[in-house]
């Protein structure tokens, strides 16, 4: 036990400074206004994990125990390719809503929150999938590769922070987090398709990540331009629509 937890103490100690990084270099160069402003939308992108955490709750058991079953490998690939298809699907619909969901509940000075929303749920997606790139890992009890990996993951965390938050603000803090969980995951499941390889649907997830990025940044563009609802709901229904079928 101690030889398989015991890396995990600096690997959550490192997810720490990755998960907090992005407020600290915030309220460093812009304030408190700016981090207020861009902790509403940390909170609202959250709601993505109503999708996120009850699923791995309820995958992480089956996911154990299906290790041990030597045809695991078609259930790996099948629930990998529902959970984003799924996860990306609500945060295409949630970004298109965002304006809505910050109108209601704030006042006019967070209004601004719901430019974040979208990428930050990113974040929150990315975070959950961690319990399909580490499988390889933990099959093979590589705790200590996992607590390398996320170090790494945390100081390129630390870099985009200095090099976008300045620059962008909110934006970049957003941006340098949905790009430092990207990261992560891929350095975690190129580890682990070495220790145990796992016949993941690449082109599908693959597919999925790239139409719902691009879907939630053309709606982010939408509401900068000011295109109109209707516009913005048809374009984010017909992106999930398509999502889901995947």
């Amino acid at each position: 036990m101690l030889k398989f937890g015991l890396p995990l103490v600096p690997a959550n100690l490192a997810e720490y400074f990755m998960e907090t990084s992005d407020r600290w270099f915030l309220g460093f160069y812009y304030g408190e206004i700016s981090l207020g402003i861009y902790a509403v939308g940390l909170k609202f992108a959250m709601i993505i994990s109503l999708v996120v955490e009850p699923f791995r709750k309820a995958w992480v058991p089956l996911a154990m125990k299906s290790l041990q079953e030597p045809e695991s490998q078609g259930l790996f690939s099948f629930m990998a390719r529902l959970y984003m298809g799924t996860g990306a699907a609500a945060i295409v619909v949630l970004t298109a809503f965002s304006p809505t969901l910050v109108n209601w509940v704030t006042v006019p000075d967070y209004y601004g929150a719901h430019s974040f929303m979208g990428l930050l749920a990113w974040k929150q997606l990315f975070y959950g999938f961690y319990v399909f790139s580490s499988l390889g890992i933990i099959k093979k009890e590589k705790t200590r590769l996992a607590a390398l990996l996320t170090g790494i993951t945390a100081l390129l965390n630390i870099l985009l922070q200095f090099i976008l938050v300045p620059e962008l603000a909110g934006m970049g803090a957003a941006l340098a987090m949905l790009i430092t969980y990207f990261v992560w995951n891929v350095l975690l499941i190129s580890a682990g398709q070495k220790l145990w390889p796992v016949n993941y649907p690449w082109a599908i997830l693959f597919g999925q990540v790239s139409l719902g990025l691009f879907s939630t940044g053309m709606i982010l563009i939408f509401h900068k331009i000011g295109a109109g609802a209707l516009e913005i709901f048809l374009f984010a229904i017909l992106s999930s629509s398509i999502l889901i079928g995947t």
